[in-house]
């Protein structure tokens, strides 16, 4: 069966019971087999710091940032006993791989074409590995909601609004569905995110 990658921004790793949080969703909303990739968060901001005070190369500040996904995995994985460290997690445990070794085996085998570049977020390179493991959709899990209106958007107005970044359609490949989910929302649903606008699913 096909998973479902979801991509768990660095924003939320200060929610309280962010465990109880991802398990519940992916329980609810039966995700299983789910695989959870990690964003960098505050970790990759101090990366981004660094880049502006000493003008870190392009390939540094690339491999330092995907390197904080991979410690942020590992914290994730220390909160919950269903989470593993697995990209083929057995029934009811959650994957949590380390991004950054994950990178770099398609690396070494020649299989990664990620630009080294800022303009790449977490966001694209989860929806990279959504790709690569042949998932079914990919959930963003985000601290805020994806309009001020409510309504359902597309991937050009979040792009806009640089909710994501600009690489996010082509790292999608042939993922046919995108969703958005605000985690901290009380009570969070998914929201489709079309890929045109007005128009349907990816």
């Amino acid at each position: 069966m096909k998973p479902t990658v979801l991509k768990l921004g660095g924003s939320l790793l200060d929610v309280p019971d962010l465990a109880d949080r991802v398990l519940h969703l992916v329980d609810q909303e039966q995700l299983h087999p789910a695989i959870v990739v990690t964003g960098g968060g505050r970790l990759a901001d101090v990366v981004r710091l660094y880049d502006e005070q000493w003008g870190l190369s392009a390939d540094v500040s690339h491999q330092q940032a995907i390197a904080t996904m991979g410690i942020n995995a590992a914290v994730l994985r220390s909160l919950h006993e269903r989470f593993v460290d697995s990209v083929n997690p057995a029934p009811q445990a959650v994957g949590v791989p380390a991004p950054d070794q994950l990178l770099k085996q398609w690396e070494a085998a020649g299989k990664a074409n990620l630009p080294a570049s800022w303009a790449v977020t977490s966001d694209s390179i989860a929806a990279w590995l959504a790709a690569r493991f042949g998932a079914r959709q990919l959930i963003l899990l985000k601290s805020t909601d994806p309009s001020a209106d409510g309504r359902p958007p597309d991937i050009h107005q979040l792009q806009q609004t640089d909710l994501v970044d600009r690489w996010l359609p082509h790292a999608l490949g042939d993922v046919p569905q995108l969703w958005w989910c605000n985690l901290r929302n009380p009570s969070p649903q998914l929201i489709c995110v079309a890929a045109q606008p007005g128009g349907e699913r990816l």
